[in-house]
């Protein structure tokens, strides 16, 4: 793998509370642009629904330059179904949540000592 084709990028996981460190293509855009076609919006209705300025959409689709973390973050948070395919290319991943895994095994662990 070629840095000069990839850029790394700090993703913020609201779900983990802690930074995951990604690589990002700069295919970026034309996955961005898929997912709002996908969904059957122009740039201006998927601008004001992710609060992305449409000029910074643009460029993105563009790939005149990468999108920083709050764009991925925002197109996340709308359409978590699309947030694998957005970071890795990779559609069959299982979502995990740290934190109900934590809880979880806290709960069992009680339940042995009982």
């Amino acid at each position: 793998m070629s840095l000069d084709i990839y850029t790394y990028i700090y993703v913020y996981a609201k779900s983990h509370c802690k930074y995951i460190y990604v690589y990002m293509s700069s295919a970026v855009g034309k996955k961005i642009r898929a997912i709002r076609e996908n969904l059957g919006m122009g740039r201006q209705e998927f601008a004001d629904t992710t609060g992305i300025p449409k000029g910074t959409l643009i460029g993105i689709e563009q790939d005149r330059h990468e999108p920083k973390a709050g764009v991925l973050e925002a197109i996340a948070d709308h359409w978590p179904e699309y947030a694998a395919y957005l970071l890795t290319d990779n559609t069959s991943v299982k979502q995990r949540n740290p934190e109900l895994e934590a809880l979880a095994k806290e709960l069992e662990d009680q339940k042995n000592a009982s």
